[in-house]
């Protein structure tokens, strides 16, 4: 089986999950297909690096990929006239990448390979969120091919061969895993549609509180902060993405990770929360699409609406201030990331068995 074109630092090696070797391939699309427009709807296809994916991914009984890449296989093989390979699709982006690239076949090949895609039984699905399953059905992707796959730290055993190890040590860590690297700060972190200046914000009206932020963007985004008056805040201290190692040591080092999102239709910022949980670091964050479902308010963690700066102040303040409310959040952090841990590994071998099965009968 290959673990392709899932999110996150793909490491080579091998793991074992549920009864399945799994090959970790530095394969992902990002590496064959740049985007020109910050709305990321107009692909760049690299053709050649684009016929690599498509070839390595052939020797492989299975293919765990996101929606895009699961759409790439598939209109290759059948163009190709092979025997079918079967392809367990995660998706996170609301079809937004895979709405893009359906332009570029269209405008180059003169043809929509989404159809097919889902019609086709042995691809698999596979969401994290209640609004995923409802728009993979609006596109017509069939409700029996799409399973429940809750982001946990169990994500991390795909992709990372040490993952376990590395999550469950103490938290004196190796000097090469946390050189250079804070302790005690509020962690603002995660992927999705962040909401950058929400997050400063707060930052700012809170000067006696600490913050590390990660961001690959901040080049990008430099003009919109300084409008904002966001910058160059005294207490914030900006850190590019980190390897998945280090990841853990920042989020295990942070005094509370902080995850403001905008509200929109796209997943986001499961991953930092659940490896909060997991870590036993409290969480604040807004209640956008996805978030909403990881953390119970004032329960596993606090949160507040999309876009209330002073909510999210008040609350960060609230857990800097109260040892006992940090200690309850994080206990019952943990107790529900065992649990979405053990659904994350009965829905990922659901999803890999229907779509084995069903090539297999194809074949």
């Amino acid at each position: 089986m290959m673990a392709g074109g899932v999110p996150g630092r793909m490491h080579e090696g091998e793991v074992e999950w549920g009864g399945h070797t799994i090959h970790l391939e530095q394969l992902q699309m990002k590496h064959f297909v740049d985007y020109r427009t910050p709305a990321r709807d107009y692909p760049v296809v690299d053709e050649a690096g684009l016929r690599r994916f498509i070839e390595v991914a052939r020797g492989y009984d299975l293919v765990f990929c996101e929606s895009p890449e699961a759409m790439i296989l598939h209109a290759a093989w059948m163009a190709d006239g092979g025997s079918p390979v079967a392809v367990c699709a995660l998706e996170v982006q609301a079809l937004r990448a895979v709405d893009s690239l359906r332009r570029w076949y269209e405008t180059n090949e003169g043809r929509d390979p989404w159809p097919a895609t889902v019609a086709c039984p042995w691809i698999s699905w596979v969401v994290n969120t209640r609004g995923l399953t409802a728009k993979l059905i609006e596109e017509g992707v069939p409700e029996s091919r799409i399973f429940d796959f809750p982001t946990s730290s169990e994500a991390f055993v795909l992709l990372l061969p040490d993952a376990e190890r590395l999550l469950d040590r103490e938290r004196e860590l190796d000097s090469a895993l946390t050189d250079g690297l804070p302790l005690g700060e509020v962690l603002v972190a995660g992927s999705g549609q962040r909401d950058r200046i929400i997050a400063l914000e707060v930052a700012r009206s809170l000067p006696e509180v600490p913050f590390v932020v990660v961001d690959e963007h901040v080049e990008r985004h430099r003009d919109l902060l300084q409008r904002h008056g966001l910058a160059n805040l005294a207490n914030v201290r900006w850190l590019a993405p980190q390897p998945v190692e280090r990841f853990i040591t920042l989020i295990r080092r942070s005094r509370a990770v902080l995850v403001a999102l905008l509200e929109g239709p796209e997943a986001g910022g499961q991953m930092t929360v659940a490896l909060a949980h997991r870590l036993g670091v409290p969480v604040v964050g807004t209640a956008a699409a996805g978030v909403a479902g990881y953390v119970e308010h004032d329960k596993t963690g606090l949160l507040v609406a999309p876009g209330d700066r002073e909510g999210l102040a008040a609350a960060v303040q609230r857990l800097w201030c109260d040892e006992d409310l940090e200690r309850r959040l994080c206990a019952a952090g943990r107790e529900v990331e065992r649990g979405r841990t053990d659904a994350t590994r009965a829905g990922g071998l659901r999803a890999f068995e229907a779509a084995l099965s069903a090539a297999a009968a194809a074949a």
